[in-house]
């Protein structure tokens, strides 16, 4: 496994290097940053030279402003393509995160058994917030699949709950009833794919999550919740 960082700064990069080389941790790999013809300083005023290969040597991940509409979304004579998402081939050799599920996750997920409604919110720690009780309590006795490794005690000992702290989407997608998330790029495009029902609660404000919570709910794929 490696490791990336989004929308960081040459300190969060030099500290997230330092942190590796002195605990024997894996370093960081890419960063995914603004980066166009429109906003440069953001990386050139100092990422660029902790990143280049001589030093940290951490490649860059760039996204345009143009891809949130911050202007509008077009600039006159700039061509623009949607690609939609890139999907990477199937491992060779699947792991749990990649493709090959658990015996434990087959056996939840038999398909003479109700569907589970999942829970996967990533990194995010969303069990405190305030409408994850009232989510909860609307799921009532409802068998529940909580992927992740910040999901509380209370949420993985619930009755008819699989606690796993990962999971392979492209298995578990289409065998749920739907997913709950928070509308990360990954778990979006992953959903998508699998024709799953979803409802996007969009976890931090300032990131694509809200965007894509909007793309979905208006393509009727699913609902979009702000807290």
């Amino acid at each position: 496994r490696h490791v990336g960082v989004s929308n960081e700064t040459p300190f969060g990069v030099c500290s997230f290097a330092e942190l590796a080389a002195r605990e024997g941790l894996p370093k960081i790999v890419s960063i995914q940053n603004s980066y166009s013809l429109l906003v440069r300083a953001d990386y050139e005023n100092g990422l660029n030279e902790c990143c280049s290969p001589r030093n940290h040597n951490v490649g860059l991940l760039a996204y345009s402003p143009l891809a949130e509409s911050a202007i509008g979304g077009t600039v006159p004579g700039l061509p623009m393509v949607h690609t939609g998402f890139w999907r990477p081939p199937k491992p060779d050799s699947p792991s749990a995160a990649s493709g090959s599920p658990s015996a434990e996750l087959e056996a939840f997920l038999d398909p003479s058994l109700p569907r589970p409604v999942c829970l996967n919110f990533g990194s995010m720690q969303v069990y405190r917030a305030p409408w994850m009780a009232a989510l909860l309590a609307a799921l009532g006795g409802r068998r529940v699949l909580a992927i992740g490794r910040h999901v509380p005690a209370a949420v993985r000992e619930r009755p008819s709950t699989l606690w796993l702290p990962v999971a392979p989407h492209a298995f578990v997608f289409p065998r749920v009833a739907a997913v709950v998330h928070h509308g990360g790029a990954g778990t979006s495009a992953a959903a998508l794919a699998a024709g799953a029902p979803a409802l996007i609660v969009p976890f931090l404000p300032w990131s694509d999550q809200p965007r894509f919570a909007e793309w979905i709910a208006r393509a009727g794929a699913g609902v979009a919740f702000v807290d």
